[in-house]
């Protein structure tokens, strides 16, 4: 978040500097807090505008993937490897619901649901 923003205009903005992509943002879907490098990760749920999108400035690359077929085990990020598992799930409840929780990175990264 730069000052000024939203935490959803926020995220309209990184996703159009990762992806060149724009979206609209549909509702939050998690917060994620990682204590041991002092981040809380706020995610939301989007849809895109267009279907064009493209690496930014900031990426090497970006691709749409069917559910099945996202290399979760590829991630870098353990938040994005988290929201992504929990995206799955809530799908797969068939509901999306707000997840709040801790990433523990002092053993190998654990999410901790705090709600």
């Amino acid at each position: 978040m730069e000052i000024g923003e939203s935490a959803a205009e926020g995220a309209i903005r990184e996703t159009w500097e990762e992806a060149n992509a724009e979206v609209e943002v549909i509702s939050p879907f998690a917060q994620l807090d990682i204590p041991l490098i002092g981040q809380t990760y706020i995610i939301f749920l989007a849809k895109l505008k267009k279907p064009n999108f493209s690496p930014g400035p900031e990426s090497s690359e970006c691709q749409l993937f069917a559910l099945d077929d996202i290399p979760i085990n590829s991630l870098a990020f353990s938040s994005m490897l988290v929201s992504l598992n929990l995206y799955v799930e809530d799908v797969k409840a068939g509901r999306f619901k707000f997840h709040y929780g801790t990433i523990n990175k002092r053993r190998k990264p654990v999410f901790e649901s705090l709600n």
